[in-house]
């Protein structure tokens, strides 16, 4: 029997080899009296663990702990904790590539085109996150905790660029003319929560109302 020691740190993992015998015809057929048997062995391993106790004990020490390795000497500890909690913003990015923007699956095979049709969605979220900071940043300005902008009008803590977007694909100018020739137009009229957005987002309402 042999035996080594390997395993994670809480735990010691004993590996035990066992010989054992059997037993085969020397040759094919079928046997009888004057059958020779052949001796071969085979190993066979078994696997035994059982709890690092002093090891345990001394994790213990750090329970609680939320440990942070950096590189970034010039910044405070609270700088690195905040940057560090910042991170499940970047896979949210990450997430409305594969959602809202869909991504996958990428018909192409020129390196080229994909590395260009993929800067042209990194602007695109650009763009998105640009819109998303403007109007929160002028919602704490404006002491407004939530906007409604959800169906029935429910309560919105964080707006989308997506949710606000499509809070105007309603929007219709409406031109009539005869033989051509322009007799009136009927310009789109903007409900509470559009010209609330609109104002969150500096935009004049001009540019919705004012056609020719």
């Amino acid at each position: 029997m042999t035996q080594t020691q390997s395993g994670p740190p809480c735990r010691r993992a004993r590996i035990f080899s066992r010989t054992k015998t059997g037993y085969k015809q020397e040759k094919r057929g079928r046997p009888g009296h004057n059958t020779r048997y052949v001796a071969r062995e085979h190993i066979r391993y078994q696997v035994n663990w059982e709890i690092n106790a002093a090891n345990v004990k001394a994790d213990t020490c750090s329970d609680g702990m939320f440990p942070l390795i950096t590189n970034c000497k010039e910044i405070s500890l609270r700088e690195i904790l905040e940057k560090y909690k910042y991170q499940p913003k970047i896979e949210k990015r990450h997430e409305q590539f594969k959602t809202v923007y869909e991504i996958a699956p990428v018909l192409l095979k020129s390196i080229t085109h994909i590395e260009a049709l993929l800067f042209v969605f990194f602007i695109a979220q650009l763009v998105q996150s640009v819109i998303e900071r403007e109007i929160r940043v002028n919602m704490k300005k404006a002491g407004l905790k939530s906007i409604p902008i959800y169906p029935e009008k429910r309560q919105c803590a964080s707006p989308t660029t997506d949710k606000v977007l499509s809070l105007f694909t309603n929007i219709q100018c409406h031109h009539i003319t005869d033989n051509g020739v322009h007799v009136k137009t009927f310009n789109p009229k903007l409900n509470d929560v559009q010209i609330l957005i609109l104002d969150l987002l500096e935009i004049p309402q001009s540019v919705y109302t004012e056609y020719s």
